[in-house]
């Protein structure tokens, strides 16, 4: 007969974010995701002491889904994450980024949860009314008629290749038609076999030596075929880059400091609790833009467009930046233009954005870097929401048994 072992009582724990090791496994997982973050992320090796598979990406949903969790808050951010991956497959690395920059900056700023979720609501409330708005800054309307701004999008996504040509001025006849199709079995698996009528049909065809690298195109060619399937419902991009992130710190900054009886009359904050949570929320969005850059440059962002630029690694101290300068973030401001920049990590003083959007930019331009409005809009709300939530925590229970 076996021996029976007395239960063991839960483990509770106050406050969990006041823990040290708590915060360092949290800088951890943000140094993951930073490091990872935009086109020129670094890609990840994940793996078990046990042997198994190892996955080699710089995706959130691989990483998220192959990246061992086993704390209860970093649960609570990475099942966040995944689900709004799971809806939108775009943005992942975006919202759990923010989502840390958010808890790590409003811990500093020394005020109450209560306090913090009330501010956090009235300044995401800012950002979805400016986003959604007319004269939003950083959103572009899509025309259909021309395909510029679809690519652009899709060349965002899938890491600085040429236009596909089913996408481009090609003739429909290029495309085939198909006469019949047929099932067949090959060990295993089930294709459905297409015949053409003509010889020869143009065909997608994603092929890699490395099974996972094919993976990583398959994830990747899947994501674009989802935003553009977004972007049909939601006919608006935004700009990428890091340029919608700086673009709508520069604008609450100077909402919240020109307009701050809206928020103070509705809460009863001061205007000093506004200002530090204004100021921890912006650098939140800023962090996010100054992550793209992995090669040691400066990011600075300029005092009229409010966009994301950055400079190569070895930059003088004294520089006249639109000698080192060429684009911004997103590819549609030039540093020819009389503008001026400071350094994104310096105190940034109100300024009131104005647009960067002249029509005839948006429809001829090939080089735009630009993000998915839906899945980014949907991205900021669930970074947001998961670090009000994380922040009102007071204990947790775990059973041990």
């Amino acid at each position: 007969m076996s021996r029976l072992e007395a239960k063991k009582p839960s483990l509770c724990k106050s406050e969990p974010l006041t823990s040290e090791k708590v915060r360092a496994t949290l800088c951890v997982l943000k140094r993951i995701l930073t490091s990872s973050y935009g086109p020129s992320g670094r890609l990840k090796q994940v793996h078990n002491g046990l042997g198994g598979c190892v996955c080699t990406t710089s995706q959130s949903s691989a990483l998220l889904s192959n990246l061992p969790v086993t704390h209860p808050i970093l649960k609570i951010l990475t099942t966040s994450t995944k689900n709004h991956v799971s809806c939108f497959s775009d943005c992942g690395l975006f919202t759990a980024i923010l989502c840390c920059n958010l808890i790590e900056n409003v811990q500093r700023t020394g005020l109450t949860p209560t306090t913090v979720i009330k501010l956090n609501q009235h300044l995401l409330r800012l950002c979805t009314n400016y986003l959604k708005s007319e004269s939003c800054g950083c959103r572009i309307p899509v025309d259909f008629s021309s395909p510029q701004t679809l690519l652009c999008l899709v060349r965002s996504i899938v890491t600085r290749t040429q236009p596909i040509g089913s996408l481009g001025s090609i003739s429909p006849s290029s495309y085939g038609s198909v006469k019949d199709l047929c099932p067949a079995k090959f060990g295993f698996k089930h294709f459905l076999h297409l015949i053409p009528n003509e010889a020869t049909i143009c065909s997608l065809l994603l092929c890699n030596r490395n099974d996972t690298a094919w993976d990583e195109l398959k994830l990747t060619c899947q994501t674009a075929l989802h935003v553009l399937q977004l972007t049909i419902k939601e006919p608006c991009v935004l700009l990428g880059g890091g340029c919608t992130e700086t673009h709508l710190a520069a604008y609450i900054r100077h909402k919240t400091c020109n307009e701050p009886e809206s928020i103070l009359r509705d809460d009863g904050c001061t205007q000093t609790e506004l200002q530090l949570l204004t100021e921890a929320f912006c650098r939140a969005l800023e962090s996010v833009a100054g992550s793209l850059e992995h090669d040691g440059g400066e990011v600075l962002t300029d005092m009229k467009y409010g966009h994301c630029w950055s400079s190569q690694a070895e930059s003088p101290s004294v520089v006249n930046w639109p000698d080192w300068l060429s684009r911004c973030g997103c590819g549609l401001c030039n540093s020819q233009e009389e503008l001026h920049w400071s350094f994104l990590k310096a105190t940034q003083h109100p300024i009131a954005p104005q647009t960067c959007l002249p029509h005839e930019a948006t429809g001829s331009s090939n080089n735009l870097t630009l993000d998915c409005f839906t899945a980014k809009l949907s991205g900021l709300q669930v970074a947001v929401e998961t670090a009000n939530l994380i922040l009102d925590l007071s204990y947790v229970i775990e059973d041990k048994n």
